[in-house]
Parts: structure tokens; C-alpha cells; sequence
């Protein structure tokens, strides 16, 4: 095996652990259960060094804030405190060698990661999946879609103030040093995150079967609209979606225009918000658009 001698063996069992460095990563070697295990000597949640924590039973338990770990993964028991780096050791002769472990799978893992930190309500997650993933040659508009997925799945009401946020931070990306745009993503998804928490999930409409026209199909939408009839609305929005989205989004901002500011420019807003976010991600009209249904049709009217 290939790696980074971290000490003795004898020292191993003496102390029950080691010390050292994989490339610029600390890492701690324990002796537990009648084996090696090496794990990331930093905890993820705020640093703090790992190899002070207290092993019992193939966990690892920080001191600061009683995080746990599971010494074979280096995945936490605690959501809140992130999963830490596992790698592989061996014992050669009188040598602890470590090394790192494949990093196959390693952009699904951190979109995954997101999601969780969105779920959770978790910004250090969110932040650390973000920048895991910007480094990882993943494309910021990726990481947006990531965010506008869970909040047009996760928030009944549709499309709201975290999803516009999101997409603001998009549009301001060219206008920000590249160093910064973790930062920026961060905080756009973890606001994004916050509007989502606390709502019921959103089951979308499917859209008509077979063939529509756009000007009948646009007729009946503003028709709907006038009348707040939601489903029937978010149908016709689905179907023009896939069908003709330049032609839906047409019909969609005349209904937004049928009376003088709806909720005082808000729905408007969020329209535009939405048909930019579909355009960027791309092939997202169906999923985006409808959204917007349900707050154009609540919407106040003057």
C-alpha cells in the first residue's frame, strides 16, 4: 500500500492513536476493536482536533460540542456537524501507512450534501457543499438549479422570495470576483432554504395530454386566472410549458397585466425571476413556470 507513514505500530497501541498529515489534511489514526481507523483530524462542524474526542464502540465522539462519527466512514451521527474524511490505513510491518480513498462519486455526494443542508437548515453544509462543489468544476448555475429543485418540490405556495434571491445571485455572479462567489451562492441557497422550511410539499399538476393550441390555451389561462382557479390554471401553465414555453410565458405576464400591479408588482416580479431561471438552467420551463401559479392567482388585485 502507498501512503503517508503516520508512526509505529507499538506507539498505536501505547496511545491508542496517532497524528499526522495526508497532503495539507491532519489525520488521526485510532486503534479500536482490534484494528486501525484513520479519520480527518478536524471536525467538520468548527475544527476543533478530533484526535482529543473519545472512542467507544466504532464512534467517534468530539469534545466541543459531543459530535459523533462513524470511524469507518467518517460520516456524523449529527447532521448539524458534517461529515468528516475517512481513509484508508494499513499496518506494513511496524508502519501505520494512510492514504486517501477513491473520490468516485464525489460531486453526487456534495449535491446530495446540499440538499441536506437545505433540508436541515444548515448553512455550514450548505456552505461547504457549495464550495466543495464550485471546486469541484461544477457550474454555479448547476448549484442554483440544485436549490430551485428543492423549493419547487418543498413549498406548496410556489414560487416565493428565496427562489427570486437564488436567482439574483445567479444574475450577479459576472459582477463578483470569482473568490467570492461561494460566499454569494451560500448565501442565496441558505436564504433560499429558510423560505422553504415550514411548508407543505408541493404536488405539481401534469399537464393535458396530446397536442394544445398556445392562443386557446392562453385564452383559457387568463380566463382562469380572473376566476382563481388554481389547478386549472397550473394545468394550462404545464401544458404550454412543454409544448411552446415562448408562448407561455407570453400568456402568463398579459395575465399578470390584466390588472394594474397584482400584489403590487411582486407576481410580476416573480415571473420574470422564474422564466430567467428557466433559461439558465435550461429545459426547466415546465418545471419553473407553474410555480408561479399559485401566487398569481392569490394575488391582490387593483
Amino acid at each position: 500500500m502507498t501512503g503517508v507513514s503516520i508512526g509505529s505500530v507499538a506507539e498505536l497501541h501505547s496511545t491508542g492513536r496517532l497524528v499526522g498529515k495526508v497532503g495539507e489534511l491532519p489525520v488521526v489514526v485510532f486503534w479500536d476493536d482490534g484494528r486501525a481507523w484513520a479519520i480527518e483530524d478536524r471536525c467538520p462542524h468548527m475544527g476543533f482536533p478530533l484526535h482529543r474526542g473519545t472512542v467507544h464502540d466504532g464512534l467517534l465522539t468530539c469534545h466541543w460540542h459531543h459530535a459523533r462519527f462513524d470511524l469507518s466512514s467518517g460520516s456524523t451521527l449529527d447532521l448539524w456537524a458534517d461529515d468528516a474524511v475517512a481513509f484508508d490505513v494499513a499496518i506494513e510491518g511496524d508502519e501505520v501507512r494512510v492514504s486517501h480513498r477513491p473520490s468516485g462519486g464525489d460531486v453526487e455526494r456534495l449535491e446530495r450534501r446540499l440538499v441536506e443542508g437545505l433540508e436541515d437548515g444548515l448553512t455550514l453544509v450548505v456552505a461547504k457543499a457549495v464550495h466543495g462543489l464550485l471546486a469541484g468544476g461544477v457550474p454555479p448555475a448547476r448549484i442554483v438549479e440544485i436549490g430551485l429543485r428543492f423549493s419547487a418540490a418543498n413549498r406548496v405556495e410556489g414560487w416565493g422570495p428565496g427562489m427570486t434571491v437564488a436567482q439574483i445571485v445567479l444574475n450577479l455572479l459576472s459582477h463578483v470576483p470569482s473568490a467570492e462567489h461561494g460566499r454569494a451562492l451560500t448565501q442565496g441557497l441558505a436564504f433560499l432554504g429558510r423560505d422553504t422550511q415550514g411548508h407543505r410539499p408541493r404536488f405539481p399538476v401534469a399537464p393535458l395530454e396530446g397536442e394544445a393550441e398556445p392562443a386557446q390555451l392562453a385564452r383559457w389561462y387568463r380566463r382562469f386566472i380572473e376566476n382563481r382557479l388554481g389547478q386549472s390554471a397550473e394545468r394550462v401553465a404545464a401544458t404550454g410549458s412543454r409544448l411552446d414555453p415562448t408562448a407561455t410565458e407570453r400568456f402568463m405576464f398579459a395575465a399578470c397585466t390584466d390588472h394594474v400591479f397584482i400584489d403590487e408588482g411582486h407576481v410580476i416580479d416573480y415571473l420574470n425571476k422564474a422564466c430567467e431561471a428557466a433559461a439558465a438552467i435550461g429545459d426547466a420551463w415546465a418545471l419553473l413556470l407553474p410555480t408561479v401559479v399559485p401566487v398569481m392567482v392569490s394575488a391582490t388585485r387593483h
